[in-house]
């Protein structure tokens, strides 16, 4: 089972985010800001990070880019985990910006549920079928 790490400050959106994913067969944990996801990455191995951008302490700007591979081999085991970046700014500057700084897939607010295991599923999908191979 893949794990997928949710960062965002509003638990609402945490718990109903992580739920959807345990519905769908991904083992799906919890950080409330950028700091208490260092802990988890060194403890499990997280196949894709949800982050929102917008989080008082770390925000999900710089988890992303202390993820991308050419930062994280020295902060933690997680350089192949894939990132969705998630706001509720969606103009093309934050996109765009989003993306060079490592994001694999940008998320609009109100994420629906349907749209979150859409664009998992299309990050993690070559995974599940290596590992069943």
């Amino acid at each position: 089972m893949l794990s997928v790490l949710v960062v965002d400050d509003d638990p609402v959106t945490a718990h109903t985010f992580a739920r959807v994913l345990e519905e769908h067969g991904y083992h799906a944990l919890m950080a409330a800001d950028g700091t208490e996801i260092w802990p988890v990455l060194e403890q499990v191995s997280v196949a894709l990070v949800v982050v929102e951008l917008q989080m008082p302490g770390m925000n999900g700007w710089e988890v992303i880019r202390r993820l991308h591979p050419r930062f994280a081999a020295t902060l933690c085991p997680a350089s192949s985990c894939k990132i969705i970046a998630v706001s509720r700014r969606c103009d093309e500057e934050t996109v765009s910006f989003v993306r060079r700084l490592g994001a694999d897939a940008f998320l609009v607010k109100p994420v629906t549920p349907i749209n979150l295991i859409r664009a998992v599923d299309a990050l993690l999908a070559p995974r599940v079928r290596r590992a069943a191979s």
